[in-house]
């Protein structure tokens, strides 16, 4: 009931005790507004193993597409099948996005040992596919001079902000202290 406390309830994600805001009525849905979601879970279903095969086979292809070197075969492809292609991006183990795309730490490690252009690393999972592939390593030298630039940048927006924040407390300053007096036989 509404109100109500359970008591402790065990599910495969832990214990939990549940708190009963509100009631609904079941409802069954009329056909015609599920039969699209319907249609979906059964082709996702019924065609697994060929989706499965077919994403292995894209997968490869762009695999040997990039051991090639033939960037002209991985755009083809990317630009197909509607992919998202990151052609030109900076990764570091402090920031494993580029462009929306976000890898996990243990594809990203091996990815920036040194000397990690030559292999093609893929990320797979049920929904999404990661396929990287290092065309050039920054020294340490260019990796300080982004990170000198970027705090510039920073410094130049903080203290952009920090103007901006005080001229608006003096105008409120202003505001307030001011008093303005109207005579109306001058006017």
């Amino acid at each position: 009931k509404p109100g109500k406390i359970s008591q402790p309830v065990k599910t495969n994600f832990g214990w939990h005790i549940i708190y009963v805001q509100n009631k609904k009525a079941a409802v069954n849905k009329p056909y015609e507004q599920v039969k699209e979601i319907v249609a979906k879970r059964h082709l996702q279903k019924s065609k697994r193993k060929e989706l499965k095969a077919f994403v292995e086979g894209l997968t490869a292809d762009i695999k040997n597409a990039f051991e090639k070197g033939d960037l002209s075969q991985v755009k083809r492809l990317a630009g197909k099948y509607d992919l998202t292609l990151v052609a030109e991006g900076d990764l570091s183990f402090y920031d494993s996005t580029i462009e929306g795309v976000s890898l996990k730490e243990e594809t990203l490690a091996p990815i920036l040992k040194e000397n990690q252009t030559k292999e093609v690393i893929v990320e797979n999972n049920p929904i999404d596919v990661k396929i990287v592939k290092i065309l050039s390593l920054k020294t340490p030298k260019e990796l300080e001079k982004v990170a000198q630039k970027n705090l510039e940048e920073q410094k130049s927006v903080l203290a952009n902000q920090l103007a901006q924040d005080m001229r608006g407390q003096l105008v409120k300053k202003l505001e307030e202290d001011a008093s303005i007096v109207t005579y109306p036989n001058l006017l």
